[in-house]
This record gives C-alpha cells, sequence and structure tokens, in this order.
C-alpha cells in the first residue's frame, strides 16, 4: 500500500524546485520520449507542476506535486483524473534523477485510507479528510489544495 509522504500538503514545507522539474521535461524532450508544449509552475490553489507534452499516442500532463518529488501522467486539460501509465518515460526519469518517483496508475487509483495517511502530521490528516479526496491521486495532485 502507498503511504502519502509528509509534507506533500506544504505544511512546514518549501516548494520543491521548478527548475528541476522544467530541466526533467526538456531532457525528456531531447531523449525523444515527447514534445514539451507548455510547462505551469504552482498555481494556487493546485499542488502541482503541470507539463503539457504530446507523443505519438496524443497530448497528455506530467503532473509532480509541488512540495515532495512525486510524480503521475493524466490525459485531459480539466480537473478530472483520467490517470495513465507511461512505462517507458517512467523508467527514463528514474535513470535520469532517482529523487523522483513515478506513481502507477494503481497506486494513485486506490481509495484513500487511513493507512495511506499514517505518515502525516495530525495537521496534515486533518487537512486531507477536509477535502473529502476519494483517491491517492486526488490528494497528491489536487486541483482544489487549501
Amino acid at each position: 500500500m502507498f503511504e502519502i509522504p509528509q509534507k506533500f500538503t506544504g505544511i512546514d514545507a518549501e516548494a520543491s524546485d521548478f527548475k528541476a522539474f522544467k530541466t526533467l521535461c526538456f531532457t525528456l524532450q531531447d531523449l525523444g520520449f515527447f514534445k514539451v508544449i507548455n510547462i505551469t509552475d504552482y498555481d494556487y490553489p493546485k499542488n502541482y507542476y503541470d507539463a503539457e507534452v504530446c507523443d505519438s499516442s496524443g497530448t497528455y500532463h506530467l503532473l509532480m506535486n509541488c512540495f515532495v518529488p512525486y510524480l503521475c501522467f493524466k490525459k485531459g486539460a480539466d480537473e478530472s483524473v483520467c490517470l495513465l501509465d507511461k512505462a517507458s518515460v517512467s523508467s527514463a526519469i528514474n535513470s535520469i534523477n532517482s529523487d523522483f518517483i513515478v506513481l502507477s496508475c494503481e497506486q494513485l487509483n486506490q481509495t484513500v485510507t487511513d493507512s495511506h495517511l499514517v505518515n502525516l502530521s495530525r495537521s496534515e490528516r486533518n487537512d486531507v479528510k477536509s477535502w473529502l479526496p476519494a483517491t491517492v491521486a486526488e490528494v497528491m495532485f489536487s486541483w482544489f489544495f487549501d
């Protein structure tokens, strides 16, 4: 079971390095995995950076939580979460920078339970419970983070 990491909410945490996320995206582009269309910095109330990219299968997004180096892939431009697994890109990310962790659809689609929240402070657990997220993805990559 995936345990949500401390500080993902930004409580007592600094935002992670946006420049490192941009560098990762352009490195993946240089390696031919996709073409970068647009990269968006932290945009409150979202809790993630967003790179819109495209490859032969179409346009999708690479998201990274702003406070911990966890990433995922999703399809669609709205706030709905239609997750993707991109095995070759995930493998490349791990090779480029082992600090980045790409979460799978299986991990992200898990229904949030107290077991997912064991690493969080009381304040973080209370925040998560007040958001009423259904899945781990809705916690880690929230468009209504507050």
